[in-house]
């Protein structure tokens, strides 16, 4: 009966559409299978890893979950909130579904350092006991909050700034305070640290010379791009500090002038840290940018109804989170160098080379990437790195000073007293706006 059906609507085509549209058939499906990129070939063993993942509550930060949780990975996702009753039923749902009880939200609202520091000293506090004074475990931290597009029209650009300069230090923070912790780990553990940069990179390039952020009139993909490439640079720096901590360990502190003087052996640090772009993503890139979700920071409905429009061309031209994340387990999954085998001489004969995790480099569609133009020059370049350092370590500074002033000039209105102890008055606040009743 169903060939009886599909005959008769058949036949109601000319036989002369039947060789187009195969052949139209075939060239979508290969453009969408283009488009998605390649998919990861590797596995790795993730039972007994910990593993702490940022924006994991986003759609490709779930579809992220989704594989770890399945792998049988202790899972911390951070969370504004989590009075939030969709991150419980998130959480709830991925430990039913994969019969994984290591999946965990923890609080931690990036946009706040102080939440971010109180965060951090909580989860140093679980690895010091009375019996042990190790520090807690923590095998991999991927960043995903930071590849979710910002920036569109009709937005404020002064907010969107804030918005870019917040992800980054936010990224930055958590580093600094838990990278004690993963340099007192076991030398032989192999530790990663994930960051995701949105796909933009090479449009900042030409114009990038120093850290001062491109102007507000620049272009979004100009400003999306100066952000995405700036974590580049960090990340090779941060690389390079980890190799040269690693490579300083037994070394004098001061060399004695009598003694020989004895060559500092580089090596590698057991700490790899990547940068992987997941490339242009529906969920994460289309539709922010064109306000279809609000991820952005406000939903238009205009800008709705044409990413509905343009779905079935966006469908066979940009990836869906399942093929975003692919490259993400690739640089999660792969080895460290130092885990690789001594081989034979017959074996190095062989053409087959093995494949090991690149520190410090840039991951896109299952390979390494080799910015265009100066940007690999400029990546690798240590003044560079150390200016990006220097410059996260000064904005940061005055973050955190500008939300404790926040914080006192909330408590001042608290308690009924303007900033000189005066009283304000029940009607009006010390801004001179009304207060809402």
């Amino acid at each position: 009966m169903p060939l009886y059906f599909i005959a008769s609507g058949l036949s109601w085509l000319s036989t002369d559409y039947y060789l187009p549209a195969a052949f139209t058939l075939i060239a979508l499906s290969f453009l969408r299978t283009w488009s998605n990129g390649k998919r990861n070939t590797r596995e790795r063993d993730m039972h007994g890893r910990i593993v702490l993942v940022t924006g994991g509550f986003t759609p490709t930060g779930l579809t992220l979950l989704k594989e770890l949780a399945e792998r049988g990975t202790q899972i911390i996702a951070l969370a504004p909130s989590l009075s939030d009753p969709s991150v419980q039923e998130l959480i709830s749902l991925l430990q039913t579904t994969y019969n994984n009880n290591l999946v965990f939200a923890e609080q931690c609202d990036l946009a706040s350092p102080a939440s971010i520091r109180a965060f951090c000293s909580r989860f140093l506090r679980t690895g010091v006991s009375e019996m042990s004074t190790e520090p807690p475990r923590l095998d991999a931290i991927i960043f995903g909050h930071e590849v979710t597009h910002i920036g569109a029209p009709g937005l404020d650009k002064a907010q969107e700034a804030h918005q870019r300069e917040r992800g980054s230090l936010a990224t930055f923070l958590i580093t600094t305070l838990l990278l004690p912790c993963l340099l007192r780990a076991p030398k032989d553990r192999d530790i990663r640290i994930i960051n995701l940069v949105n796909p933009f990179y090479a449009a900042s390039i030409p114009t990038f010379k120093d850290t001062t952020p491109p102007p507000l009139t620049a272009s979004t993909w100009h400003k999306e791009g100066h952000r995405s490439l700036q974590s580049l640079i960090y990340t090779r720096h941060l690389q390079r500090i980890l190799d040269a901590l690693a490579s300083g360990e037994g070394a004098p502190a001061v060399p004695d002038p009598l003694l020989p003087e004895i060559p500092v052996v580089k090596k590698a640090s057991n700490i790899i840290t990547v940068a992987v772009t997941p490339g242009f993503c529906r969920a994460e890139t289309v539709a922010p940018a064109m306000r279809a979700s609000g991820t952005s920071g406000s939903f238009s409905t205009v800008g709705f109804i044409l990413y509905l429009l343009m779905l079935p061309f966006l469908f066979f031209t940009t990836k869906n989170t399942t093929a975003a994340i692919q490259t993400v387990l690739y640089a999660l999954f792969l080895p460290h160098p130092s885990r690789i085998r001594p081989r034979s001489d017959e074996e190095k004969d062989k053409s087959e080379t093995v494949e090991v995790i690149e520190a410090g480099r840039l991951y896109r569609d299952i390979d390494t990437v080799t910015l265009p133009g100066v940007g690999e020059v400029l990546v690798g370049r240590e003044d560079v790195g150390r200016a990006v350092w220097e410059d996260f370590e000064r904005r940061l500074e005055t973050w955190i000073k500008d939300e404790e002033a926040e914080i006192q000039e909330g408590k001042e209105e608290g308690n009924g007293k303007g900033k000189d102890g005066d009283p304000v008055p029940a009607s009006s606040d010390p801004k001179g706006k009304k207060k809402a009743a």
